[in-house]
């Protein structure tokens, strides 16, 4: 474990990051209603 990693990463990077996660994440979840709707 390499000290100081944590510290490698803002607290503004973080938030980015988690948004960018979520976007993904409702991207996801949208392509899987539109399967669920044609297989259906």
């Amino acid at each position: 474990i390499q000290k100081g990693y944590t510290g490698a990463f803002t607290i503004d990077q973080l938030k980015k990051a988690a948004e960018t996660a979520r976007i993904k994440g409702e991207e996801v979840r949208a392509r899987l209603k539109e399967l669920a709707a044609k297989n259906g």
